[in-house]
Order: structure tokens, then sequence, then C-alpha cells
């Protein structure tokens, strides 16, 4: 397992547990569906690096899960420098899905950085929300009570939409640059405007030449196009900018008037996921402990926590996916714990818990003797079954305890005893287990008839 986003609960006893599989979007090998559905499947709130599938291949994009962004679920598809013209309006990247760049960047335009990069997940994955980042002008916009910067929170033009497709289509006005509802496009002081006309959106050229912008706004001081004065946003015509703001007169509000960084992230909130439902299944209790099984067919990871009260318990996954607990005494309650995230195509996280009770486990005892004389030392062997269980065998001949063969412990179920008979003659020969672990039941073994026979040899 390569990491879990759960810890046991702690107990006033020794629980054991253990981590099987892996967690949703943590490795190459465990790649998410995307930024939303590994949000969906973890709740994980932490902004970073994830493994996403992207055009069938795991990739790593970087993510925002911070729920205080419209929920979180967001993938980087494009970000920019602020000093660049890498993304300018005519720039092939914005039409060609055979088009990545810098693709190692995997981090945002913050203080520390100031990057051009384009992702396989502006080529290739769908969305119905765009999200757009100024990391250095104020917070606000889109998304307010956030830190990330000034934001455009807009949805696609159409559902299951990737940017190459959206980015390639015909202009697309979503509203005024300055109407105040659900925010204003052109923020406190960023983005400069007129307010003849105001225009905010996709793929804009109503403008004309030097006015293009990818994803922003342009004004006039009149009410038409024909002279239009002010332009911003992301993929310029104007400097051939990545992004900024720029004016040749007549503003009614100042911006910037400067080259921007910005960040480009999409998610797609129409994807239906099922929700994860693993379930325990062939819960048996066992001599000292249980065995069961759990229905991981929609999870990625599970952490398992077995425990009872007093114990210290072990617990064990079977080759064939199964679990075992050994560490109880008969009739103890273990209690099995799984937490879980959900797997590639699902959604969820939580704990399902059950009980099992430890049952008696039944013995059996075996004698094992050869040829028996009287007065010599002979060797008596008695196998306790199963080998782990604990406790004392006694040995009798015609009933009768034999000496120096009472109470003797059994070690790895074997014990011996040595008889030395006084007198020949025919009898039956039984010993008794009697169990002291609280785990297995007491056993006694099949007698043994033979006859002693007289003494060999000499003094």
């Amino acid at each position: 397992m390569v990491l879990s986003v759960f810890l046991p609960t702690t107990k006033s006893w020794a629980a054991s547990s253990g981590t099987y599989g892996c967690v949703i979007g943590s490795s190459s090998s465990c790649p998410g569906d995307s930024a939303l559905q590994i949000k969906q499947a973890t709740g994980t709130n932490t902004d970073g690096v994830y493994w996403v599938k992207v055009n069938g291949t795991a990739t790593q994009i970087y993510c925002i899960m911070n729920s205080a962004m419209d929920g979180g679920g967001w993938m980087m598809v494009m970000k920019a420098a602020n000093t660049g013209t890498t993304f300018n309006y005519s720039a092939n990247y914005w039409t060609e899905t055979s088009t990545t760049l810098n693709t190692s960047y995997t981090r945002r335009n913050d203080a520390s950085y100031n990057e051009d990069a384009k992702f396989n997940t502006f080529n290739y994955s769908t969305a119905n929300k765009i999200l757009a980042i100024f990391p250095g002008q104020t917070a606000g916009g889109g998304i307010t009570g956030q830190t990330y910067g000034f934001t455009w929170l807009e949805s696609t033009t159409a559902s299951n939409q990737t940017m190459i497709s959206l980015f390639n289509g015909p202009e697309y006005k979503i509203r005024d640059a300055i109407a105040s509802s659900p925010y204003r496009a052109d923020g406190p002081g960023i983005f400069t405007v007129e307010t003849g006309i105001t225009w905010f959106g996709y793929n804009f050229t109503s403008g004309g030449a030097n006015n293009y912008t990818r994803f922003g706004i342009g004004t006039n001081n009149e009410n038409y196009w024909g002279s239009n004065d002010t332009r911003g946003g992301i993929g310029l015509d104007y400097g051939t900018w990545s992004a900024g703001d720029a004016s040749n007169c007549c503003a009614v509000t100042s911006g910037v008037l400067s080259q921007m960084k910005f960040e480009m992230y999409v998610k797609n909130t129409a994807t239906t996921l099922t929700t994860a439902n693993p379930s325990f299944s062939a819960q048996t209790g066992t001599a000292g402990g249980a065995t069961f099984s759990i229905d991981t067919s929609t999870v990625s990871a599970d952490t398992v926590t077995v425990s009872a009260p007093g114990r210290t318990l072990s617990l064990v996954r079977n080759a064939n996916g199964s679990y075992s607990v050994t560490g109880a005494l008969a009739n103890d309650v273990i209690t099995v714990n799984v937490d879980y995230v959900a797997s590639s195509g699902y959604k969820g996280y939580g704990t399902i818990s059950t009980t099992i009770t430890a049952t008696t486990g039944a013995s059996s005892t075996v004698i094992s003797v050869g040829s028996v004389n009287k007065l010599i030392n002979n060797t008596i062997t008695v196998n306790v079954s199963p080998a782990a269980a604990g406790g004392n065998v006694t040995f009798y001949w015609n009933r009768r305890q034999i000496t120096r063969c009472v109470s003797k412990p059994v070690v790895s179920g074997s014990v011996t005893c040595t008889w030395k008979p006084l007198t020949q003659g025919s009898g039956v020969l039984t010993a008794t287990f009697t169990a002291t672990d609280n785990i297995y039941t007491s056993s006694s073994a099949n007698p043994v008839y033979l006859s002693v026979g007289k003494r060999t040899g000499s003094r």
C-alpha cells in the first residue's frame, strides 16, 4: 500500500491492523478517473499532484482539492508566466491535440513559480466547468473567501467538452464583463473596461485584429466594436500575450495594464458515479479467532482493524483474499472495522463494522506406543491436535494414573511418558488431554489394548 488516508481507532487494548490495495490517485498503478472522482472517492482536501487517467494513460496532474474552491476536484490544463507569449491567441496550443508543453511542471504559478505549461488534460479531459485563476491579483471574482487569486468560474459551452473543442469553437458570449451577477468579470481594478459595449466569453473576435481573446474581455466606449479600445484575459492577440490587460484610451475603470500569470483548470460534474458499498461475507468464529471476507469490488483500498477487549490479536490476509484472526479466547467478541476508499468509477469513503464471536475448537488425542515389557523403560507418546492447543496430558494403565506421567505439559502438540511396568499381563492404556487455554476442548485418546511382556535381558 502506498498510503492510507485513515487511522485505526485507538483502543484500550492492542488492536491489529492491515492496509491493503491502493488509495485511488496515489500511484501510476492506481490512477483516478479525474480529480473530482478522487475527491469524491477519498474526501481529500489537499491540493497537489495526483495520478489521473488522461486519454487512458495514468498521468501526474496538479489538482485543486480544496472544498473552498467550488467543492474542489479541479485538474490543471494550462498555465502561463506573466512574461511570455507562448499562449497568445494564434498559438496552436489552443487548437491542436498534438501539442503539450512542460508537462513536468505540475505545480501552481504561485510566488515561487512563473512558468508556461500545457497538459493533456487540455486535449482530452471532458468538462462542464472551467476555472481561471490569476494568482498575482487580488483574490475574489467567481469564488470568494479564498486566497488563490482572482478567479473566473464558468460553464463550458456544452457538457462533456474538452478544451480543444471549446477553443476550436465559435465566439461565445457568456455575459457583459461588468455584469454584477454572478460576479463582475473585470474584477476590482484588474481588467480595464469601457461602458459603451462590453463582452466576456470565449474566442472573442468581434473587436477586430489586436483585440482577440481566447477567454476574456473586450470593451468599447461607443456602442459598437469598430473602434475597440480595451481587451484583457487569457490568450490575447494584443502583444501576442499569453494573458494580461491592455487599453488604448477612454477607460472608465483602469486595470493592471500589464501581462499576468494565469492558471486554467477543468472538472466535469455531469459524470455520475455509483457509491462504493463494500460488505462482509463468510463470517465464522474459530478457535481463538475468526475468519471473514470482504467484498471490495468497489473499493481501491481498505484498512482492516480487529480488536477484542483485553486481547492482542493477529490479523492475516490469506492467499484467497479472506482474513484470519487469532489471539482471542473462546466466546470473545471480535470487532472488525474496515476503513475504505472507493475505486475507479465509484465514489465514497467510510467505515463498515461487524462483530464475530470466537468459538471453542475441538481437539483430538492419539496414543503411540511400541512393544512393552516388564521392568523395562518404555516410551509412550501422545499427540494432540491441533498442535497449538495448550494443556496437559495424564497417562493411565488399567484406569490408574501412571506414576510420573500425570499432568505432563503438551509442547507443540506432543508429550511423552516413560513407563516401567512392574507386572506382566494384558490391559488398557489410555490418556486424557486437559485443555488449559480456554480455546480448545479437552479430549481423550482411544484406548490401546496391549500385553506387557516378560522382562528381557538381565539386571
